[in-house]
């Protein structure tokens, strides 16, 4: 069990239903200073994009999946809680 901490997906076989894999898309940092409900992120979105699964997580952290090699590649950074840029971009 990952308490919320982990956005992951998991394959099942069409036919049978079993488990084939599963991998975590992204890992969840939590601050033990804030809440941590509103911390969590969930998966809101995954998109089948030919050998690919797009996965976005919270509002806009997407996440690119391998279906053939099930490697994991970030390609979108999240936004700030206000809905705007995370706050590393705001400083520029």
């Amino acid at each position: 069990m990952n308490n919320g901490r982990e956005a992951r997906i998991f394959v099942h076989d069409r036919a049978d239903g079993r488990l084939l894999w599963s991998v975590v898309v992204c890992e969840i940092k939590i601050d033990p200073n804030l809440e941590e409900d509103v911390q969590w992120r969930f998966i809101s979105q995954m998109k089948l994009v030919g050998d690919t699964v797009e996965v976005t997580v919270g509002r806009n952290e997407r996440y690119r999946v391998f279906l053939t090699t099930r490697k994991v590649e970030k390609i979108a950074a999240a936004i700030g809680v206000d809905g705007g840029l995370p706050p590393q971009a705001n400083s520029a």
